[in-house]
């Protein structure tokens, strides 16, 4: 247990040594799942991005999922942001498309969970196409697997490249969630997210903590 919790600190530190002013930003979030067939499913979610002086930006999504032999998911999907993605004005309207491959391996009492996405991301005065990589990893704390009521771990990694501007930006995310399986197909998670942003670009590296809170159910 001790040496689950020190894994999930040193993700937060081995981002490097902090140079600038860090942004803090609660993130809360509701995420639902539903079960089309054997084959197919449905994701829905919201989330808003708040620091302690404004509500910047809430987004909404909805993703169409495609489950594969040998652990592999294929997924599409639309998001919509409403607030400032890019510049200071307020009110603007971002609609991104996606297209996800996923990847995952069980082991005996864990699981890495590899996510593979490409972005085009729209507004009326810019477009972006924007890949990313994930690497999640999943413990139960207790026993060999994660029943109801009972903590979990998960530790994430992701990298991120937007090569359709000058200069070509790039951005890091580390993660450390906490969280509990609850009855009926429930779960809650809450957790520190690191960012490293605009690696590359011209105004310099900006950086960002978040508290991240996520319910989500499913059927």
């Amino acid at each position: 247990m001790r040496s689950t919790i020190r894994v999930a600190a040193l993700l937060l530190l081995i981002a490097g040594p902090l140079q600038a002013q860090i942004k803090e930003v609660w993130e809360p979030g509701l995420q639902y799942a539903h079960r089309l067939s054997d084959l197919w499913s449905l994701n829905a979610g919201a989330v808003a991005f708040a620091t302690p002086e404004v509500v910047e930006r809430t987004e909404a999504s909805l993703f169409l999922n495609r489950r594969l032999p040998q652990g592999w998911t294929l997924s599409g999907g639309y998001l919509m942001r409403v607030g400032t993605p890019f510049e200071s004005t307020a009110g603007i309207i971002e609609h991104r498309f996606t297209a996800q491959v996923g990847y995952v391996q069980a082991f005996e009492r864990s699981r890495l969970a590899h996510r593979m996405r490409l972005d085009r991301r729209d507004r009326i005065t810019r477009t972006q196409i924007r890949a990313r990589y994930r690497l999640g990893w999943e413990k139960p704390l207790r026993g060999d697997r994660i029943d109801a009521g009972e903590p979990y771990l998960l530790l994430q990694q992701e990298v991120l490249g937007t090569w359709s501007e000058a200069p070509a930006t790039g951005e890091t995310r580390s993660s450390a969630v906490w969280g509990w399986q609850l009855q009926g197909g429930r779960k809650f998670e809450t957790g520190l997210q690191f960012r490293f942003e605009d690696l590359g670009g011209a105004a310099g590296v900006d950086q960002v903590l978040l508290l991240t809170t996520v319910f989500s159910w499913s059927r």
